[in-house]
């Protein structure tokens, strides 16, 4: 289909084009892979894994001290919310635990394919998944922060995490210094793209 639509408008491409392209495009992506960011992100997601695999136990430990202080009623205690934070907390981090990266291999790429062409494009897809990342890493600083709060036993594989984390973070925003401050329409604006 896209074939013919292309006879009809009078468009033809080389073949040898196509494969120039799709060259410089594997190369993007294997530059962009090897980025100190996109290499932090995927090294904090495989932490995370690590941290996963081992919290279960700890997990429902808390879960079930939880229950307990719940049947005693005690004052001041606040079982049902730390409950619903911990829960919030595991999802928050799972959520970005792998976009995260993978957001950042996208900016990246992207700024490598802007700054190969010849006329000036403005980063917005750069920057506008940069943006993604950092608000993942902020959501997940967070989350970590709560877990800490609820496990301190965990302090000794969590305060890690959470270094690695505010690092990248640091690396990001230098790397990417407008994607704080970039517009995605529909989502910071509020407003449908035109």
């Amino acid at each position: 289909m896209l074939e013919e639509m292309m006879k009809e408008h009078g468009i033809q491409i080389d073949p040898g084009d196509v494969a120039v392209e799709a060259e410089k495009e594997r190369r993007r992506r294997e530059e962009a892979c090897g980025h100190p960011c996109a290499v932090a992100g995927t090294a904090y997601a495989k932490a995370v894994n690590t941290w996963l695999e081992t919290a279960g136990p700890l997990l429902r430990e808390r879960g079930e001290a939880l229950q307990s202080q719940y049947r005693m009623e005690l004052p001041g205690a606040d079982p049902e919310g730390d409950a619903l934070r911990l829960r919030e907390a595991t999802e928050i981090i799972q959520w970005y635990q792998y976009q995260i990266a993978v957001k950042l291999i996208r900016a990246v790429r992207s700024a490598l394919r802007d700054d190969e062409m010849e006329f000036a494009l403005d980063h917005s897809d750069a920057d506008g998944s940069a943006k993604v990342a950092l608000l993942g890493m902020d959501r997940s600083l967070a989350a970590w922060a709560e877990l800490l709060r609820q496990m301190p036993d965990e302090q000794d594989r969590i305060l890690p995490l959470l270094a690695c984390l505010s690092r990248l973070r640091r690396e990001v925003e230098a790397t990417f210094p407008d994607a704080r401050t970039f517009i995605r329409p529909g989502f910071d604006t509020g407003e449908a793209a035109t």
